[in-house]
């Protein structure tokens, strides 16, 4: 695997532009794009989805994942999803799941916070703006847990936009490090804060 290559994950609630930034930034960095492989799942079935479905959900999006685990790459959500996912609505916790989250080594993860208008969607669930401000906290809490390192995007509209480009040049500065200083590894210091 190669030292020098960034994972790049939009993770955080429903409705923070995870997957216009990531689309965005897969293209403007020419990286290729993982997507969420949960939507295209519940898009082709014509029931409520249960449990089971949820995790064959997670295992399509590793699969996915792990087509570009060789270089760097931009996911539009990863397994934090479905580690919040089947905590909120069954209750639930899978050891597969939270031992690979747990292998973030080359991963930065831009987690969206909700401040910018929710937006109607079929597959959304969460509307209310106080438990969307609690999925937040979980999402955060569970990036501190694994030690991942982690941005914090905020803002409306273009700021939200540069707010993002911030942590990608950064990355770029650190993934050049890397190359001139013969490192196999480097660490992006995480923002606690927002990127602003």
């Amino acid at each position: 695997m190669k030292t020098n290559k960034i994972t790049f994950v939009f993770t955080g609630p429903e409705s923070t532009a995870k997957s216009s930034l990531a689309e965005l930034f897969s293209k403007e960095y020419n990286l290729p794009l993982v997507k969420e492989y949960a939507r295209e799942y519940l898009m082709n079935i014509d029931r409520a989805y249960e449990l089971e479905d949820v995790l064959l959900m997670a295992q399509g999006q590793l699969k996915q994942e792990k087509e570009f685990e060789d270089q760097s790459s931009v996911l539009d959500t990863d397994l934090s999803v479905f580690n919040i996912w089947l905590d909120v609505k069954y209750g639930h916790k899978e050891e597969w799941i939270d031992k690979q989250l747990k292998i973030n080594q080359n991963k930065v993860y831009l987690l969206c916070y909700p401040d910018i208008e929710w937006e109607g969607d079929p597959l959304r669930e969460t509307t209310n703006k106080e438990e969307l401000a609690d999925l937040f906290a979980r999402y955060e809490d569970l990036l501190k847990d694994n030690e991942a390192k982690y941005f914090i995007i905020k803002g409306q509209g273009q700021e939200r936009i540069e707010n993002t480009r911030r942590v990608f040049e950064a990355s770029k500065i650190v993934v050049l490090l890397r190359h001139l200083m013969g490192c196999r590894k480097a660490e992006i210091i995480p923002n606690s804060g927002s990127s602003e």
